[in-house]
């Protein structure tokens, strides 16, 4: 069997491709694969099509395609191919912010033809399936999530509170809710270690407000996982996710994990993670921190709840199902 798979142009560091990684380094035992990444970013229409017509060059003609997600529109270029798109969330469509004209476009292209057009259609969590139901009538969508753990995100029992505790935090953009996790270091002596680039609005909020940070980017995925390992708690106070991969990738390695009491975060953690009922509260978020770092049993139950939630999330399983679904085509 052949499969083709579409990735968005942000390359290695994207945490959409990362998810994948691990299914298509395994799918490559089983399979013929090849990979993908778009030549431009963004839904400028030229730009749009350009990425449409390098799909329709690259796709397999007998074999199966599948857009990993962000370019749905590129399933245009699969007409009359064999075709699987997965949905990670709704943000194109509700962050279009131009107009009526911006919203029916990224509607048009983000949604509805991809939807029509795809043999199957795959979201990642209850709650995109959801909020993508809202917006297109169909019934394609399947709750299909292929987040997956690579062989490097390991336990160790050896796993101690460091004496400088050092506190993680995935994810830059807005929805991921870094101000508030400054806030709430404000003038502490922990050391926040934040992956992907932080905008110069909040390098200087953190300055502002006394926060020892160290900004890390553009990491391989081994680096990634040596940052969960260093880290003594991960913070992830997002607003809105489509599922929340770094919540089972810190739970992997026995990092304790702080996340929002909203889908599809708690439905990830599943009881692995202290939940947070106001993402937006410092003070709440302070507190919970101080919690984890400072009561060994609650954080050892925490880490061990952890470490049973991951098995939803085994390799073998996730592989299986795949293929599985691609030979159904």
């Amino acid at each position: 069997m052949e499969i083709t798979f579409f990735h968005w142009a942000y390359g290695d560091d994207s945490s959409i491709k990362r998810s994948f990684m691990p299914l298509i380094r395994e799918l490559r035992k089983r399979s013929v694969v090849y990979e993908y990444s778009v030549p431009y970013i963004g839904s400028n229409p030229i730009h749009v099509v350009k990425n449409i017509l390098f799909v329709y060059r690259k796709r397999s003609r007998n074999g199966v395609n599948h857009i990993t997600g962000d370019i749905h529109y590129c399933i245009i270029g699969l007409l009359g191919a064999k075709s699987v798109l997965t949905i990670h969330d709704d943000f194109a469509f509700t962050t279009a912010k131009k107009g009526v004209f911006d919203r029916l476009y990224k509607w048009i292209f983000w949604l509805y033809l991809p939807i029509k057009l795809a043999n199957k259609v795959l979201c990642i969590s209850p709650t995109t399936k959801e909020a993508i139901d809202g917006l297109v009538k169909n019934d394609k969508t399947e709750v299909f999530p292929q987040h997956s753990l690579s062989e490097n995100y390991t336990y160790s029992e050896d796993r101690k509170v460091s004496s400088s505790s050092v506190i993680l935090q995935v994810g830059t953009l807005p929805q991921k809710n870094l101000e508030t996790t400054l806030k709430a270091l404000r003038n502490s002596t922990y050391e926040l270690h934040v992956i992907r680039k932080m905008t110069c609005q909040q390098i200087q909020l953190a300055k502002e407000l006394n926060v020892r940070v160290c900004n890390k980017y553009d990491l391989s995925d081994e680096q990634i996982v040596d940052e969960y390992k260093k880290a003594d708690v991960l913070v992830f106070p997002s607003l809105q996710e489509g599922f929340g991969m770094p919540i089972i990738e810190a739970q992997a390695v026995g990092c304790p994990v702080i996340t929002s009491n909203r889908f599809p975060m708690s439905w990830v953690a599943d009881g692995g993670a202290l939940l947070l009922n106001d993402p937006l509260d410092e003070y709440e978020l302070k507190a919970c921190i101080e919690k984890v770092l400072d009561n060994l049993d609650f954080r050892n139950n925490l880490v061990q709840s952890g470490l049973r939630n991951i098995e939803r999330f085994t390799l073998k399983n996730v592989v299986d199902r795949f293929i599985e679904l691609y030979q159904s085509l």
